[in-house]
């Protein structure tokens, strides 16, 4: 018989592709990869868990439709929240007191409402129907009208001025889906009318963002120009309205945005968004779709539920700093509107991965506060939390992260060679104690079986998470306990397999934290046989 023979899977860096052929992956990508993150040089980790954060919303009914950090002159923080209107209007919520401090009720209801920074002061869009409000975060002051300013559901520092889209439902002779309007020089309550114009006006488009090259949502813009995204197209304005220099032009796309509070500035890379399409990168000259691999994920094929179109302009995203990723989170189809499909994008890898939760969402933001790290922050859809993510805790407050990997279909040499596969080791690193790890193994063609699970407990040393050593001093020179060891941070599981196949996809499942670092395969090479078809 000939010997056993390694095929190993180290390298999962191309993250999950959901629409290729299992057997035509590339050799670090995986069918399905979910609730983990590339990490590493081609591992995998369990993502990171949430973590509440204060006390629940007096109406935890109500979904957190955004959440902001006010950073004001003098180092005072304000952490803002605002809540959907059900049978009210939305309210603007301090949220770090308990209870949670009122700031006002807004005038009307609206699902993807928009905050910045300006002049001090948060200034907050609340719809096409509602004139912008400002708010010093203090629940005296209350929500403020801006003086002479228009209604906008989207909205932008620019070049030191205050840019405002998408007006009015309605076309007028300066208001409009179409339309934009600029503030003063630094006065967010001064409007001249020559400050404004329409982007292709009545065209059955929509402004749904205004987007520059910035992470930052406040501060002074470093080019001259400013995206404005309409549903199915893009334009750079370049200069500010009123002024000679002035210009509008349309991007070399057909892909606009479907969902405003998906477009964000990645540094070295471009403007992301969502488009009809899927997800694009703007570079400033070409606008690429950059998820193929999750086009089933998105649009919904074979065993995949698409996103829920209806609603999907309720999708929001944001970044994260360690590990730099994008992540999205959508409503899916057949739902209950809220954000239950979050898609992450790898920055450096270039790859994606998917993850969910049991909390439904709402909104995510990325907070920038002086002298801290940027957190990631997700807003509940009907408990009425906020809670941490991406900062390192390993469960969804207190639950276990429950995890799953897809590989690609793995083979001989010959990609349908008979063999033998004997066994499968899985490098675990650093995973709960006493996790249940499950494996599925799939067989192509269906032959002996169709398919075979096991399930395998990460060992423990008398229950315990750490032991007595030798230490490190020279053989026989140190006392037993003079050193304290870890546990089971880097183990071996071994999975029988015992079958012949051409070919096996695995499946491993598991909850807890954790990293996989590989897999090998042991295998042996059969004799070739003759076809089962006769030719006629």
């Amino acid at each position: 018989m000939g010997e056993l023979k390694p095929i190993l899977l180290a390298d999962f860096s191309g993250g999950e592709n959901t629409v290729a052929s299992p057997h035509l992956l590339k050799p670090n990508q995986s069918q399905q990869v979910v609730n983990m993150l590339l990490d590493e040089h081609g591992s995998l980790r369990v993502r990171d868990g949430t973590l509440i954060q204060g006390v629940s919303a007096p109406r935890p009914d109500r979904p957190i439709v955004k959440i902001y950090d006010l950073n004001l002159v003098g180092g005072t923080t304000k952490p803002l929240a605002i809540q959907l209107g059900t049978s009210g209007n939305n309210t603007l919520w301090i949220h770090n007191t308990n209870p949670w401090t009122s700031i006002g009720d807004f005038s009307s209801i609206y699902r993807t409402p928009d905050v910045l920074t300006f002049t001090n002061l948060a200034i907050l869009a609340n719809g096409p129907t509602e004139v912008l409000k400002s708010s010093d975060g203090t629940a005296a002051t209350g929500l403020v009208a801006l003086t002479g300013a228009p209604n906008a559901a989207h909205i932008a520092v620019h070049l030191g001025f205050l840019w405002a889209g998408n007006t009015a439902a309605a076309t007028t002779a300066t208001t409009g889906p179409s339309s934009i309007s600029m503030s003063d020089l630094s006065n967010p309550n001064s409007w001249p009318g020559a400050n404004q114009t329409f982007v292709s006006k009545d065209d059955g488009q929509s402004i749904q963002a205004l987007s520059q090259y910035t992470i930052a949502e406040s501060g002074i813009s470093p080019t001259a120009t400013i995206i404005i995204w309409k549903d199915f197209s893009g334009y750079e304005a370049t200069g500010v309205l009123g002024a000679a220099s002035f210009s509008l032009q349309k991007i070399k796309s057909d892909m606009g945005c479907v969902a405003p509070r998906t477009v964000q500035f990645v540094s070295g890379f471009g403007i992301i968004r969502l488009t009809h399409r899927g997800f694009a990168l703007y570079d400033g000259v070409n606008d690429t779709l950059i998820s193929e691999e999750e086009r089933p994920r998105i649009f919904g094929r074979d065993q995949y539920t698409g996103l829920d179109w209806p609603n999907i302009s309720r999708s929001m995203a944001t970044q994260c700093a360690n590990p730099p990723l994008y992540i999205c989170a959508c409503p899916i189809s057949g739902g209950n509107g809220s954000l239950q499909r979050v898609f992450v994008f790898d920055l450096v890898r270039r790859s994606w991965t998917v993850c969910t939760y049991d909390v439904d969402l709402a909104t995510l933001q990325l907070t920038l506060n002086p002298g801290q790290l940027p957190a990631v922050l997700f807003g509940d859809y009907s408990e009425g939390y906020v809670r941490r993510s991406f900062a390192g805790d390993l469960t969804d407050d207190s639950t276990a992260i429950t995890w799953s990997i897809l590989t690609r279909a793995v083979s001989g040499g010959g990609g349908f060679d008979r063999l033998y596969w004997r066994r499968l080791l899985v490098k675990f690193f650093g995973v709960t104690v006493t996790t249940p790890i499950t494996v599925t193994f799939f067989y192509g063609p269906t032959s002996p079986v169709g398919s075979k699970t096991l399930t395998v407990i990460i060992p423990t040393i008398n229950n315990l998470t750490s032991f007595l050593g030798w230490g490190l001093d020279p053989w026989g020179t140190s006392a037993w306990g003079s050193a304290t060891m870890t546990a089971i941070t880097d183990t071996d599981l071994e999975f029988p397999i015992g079958s012949v196949a051409n070919n096996v996809t695995i499946l491993l499942t598991g909850s807890g934290s954790g990293k996989i670092r590989g897999m090998e395969l042991h295998v042996r090479q059969k004799a070739l046989t003759r076809s089962t078809v006769v030719n006629a």
